[in-house]
């Protein structure tokens, strides 16, 4: 007698498919984030637990570092959510340097519950990546010339892009970059993340030589602050010199 197949399991959990395709959009997050967005006021134990059933449907995955343990999709999750994402012109979900992109994810959504936080949208560098162009929001800057690690928009245009380096670009891709920036001054912001403090002053003379016309706004991080403090970690150079970056994210949020 032949075995019948095994089929997978189905989502039917509304909180379930808004998981996979926040894993999608960030492509790495922590449980702690995962428990923010979509647990709070559940116990931690609940959040484990659904997790954990998503991940033996195959539908999530750990990914472990020295300093964190997150989750990820797999191609079983992809196939379940990407009929409620936008028209895509490029397939796909995987991340191509998870450490990079973890980084990218805490630092880009910080504190905000992203779901629901008022007055602050965000755009991933996989939504600017794979959205197809009728699907990317009216507000996101041109990004076929150069694609960021990810916009803020504080409410009404207030635009900020993050750049985070874990080996510094080549002076011709970084003379590119600020020539992108300069001629987008609507952006209004970068927060850049490098590997040494000796890369500020680098960035900081290629904007003098490509200046936007309204006026400086790269402002520069040490990838090891930010690695064990995030959030709490102060510009080293820049208009916003000294800030930390939650004291720079409430500052722009005040203006909105």
């Amino acid at each position: 007698m032949m075995k019948s197949k095994k089929t997978q399991p189905t989502v039917t959990s509304d909180r379930d498919i808004h998981i996979l395709i926040y894993l999608w959009k960030w492509k790495l997050a922590t449980t702690h984030m995962l428990h923010y967005n979509f647990f709070d006021g559940r116990s931690k134990t609940t959040t484990y637990g659904r997790l954990y059933k998503l991940k033996s449907y195959g539908y999530i995955k750990t990914f472990k570092n020295e300093s964190f343990e997150a989750w990820q999709l797999t191609k079983a999750g992809f196939q379940i959510v990407k009929s409620c994402l936008p028209d895509l012109k490029e397939q796909g979900f995987r991340s191509e340097n998870q450490k990079h992109d973890l980084l990218c994810s805490l630092l880009h959504q910080g504190t905000l519950k992203t779901n629901e936080h008022k007055g602050i949208d965000f755009f991933t560098e996989q939504q600017l990546r794979r959205y197809a162009d009728h699907s990317i929001h009216d507000w996101v800057p041109d990004s076929s010339i150069h694609r960021p690690d990810g916009y803020w928009k504080f409410t009404p245009n207030e635009i900020v892009a993050l750049e985070v380096e874990t080996s510094m670009k080549s002076n011709a891709r970084l003379k590119d970059t600020m020539q992108y920036y300069a001629s987008h001054p609507n952006i209004n912001g970068v927060l850049w993340v490098v590997p040494k403090p000796i890369y500020a002053q680098k960035i900081l003379q290629f904007e003098k030589k490509n200046m936007c016309h309204n006026g400086l706004k790269h402002n520069i991080l040490s990838l090891k602050e930010v690695t064990n403090k995030l959030w709490q970690s102060k510009i080293l150079a820049g208009p916003d010199e000294g800030l930390n970056i939650e004291s720079f994210i409430t500052k722009k949020g005040q203006r909105t």
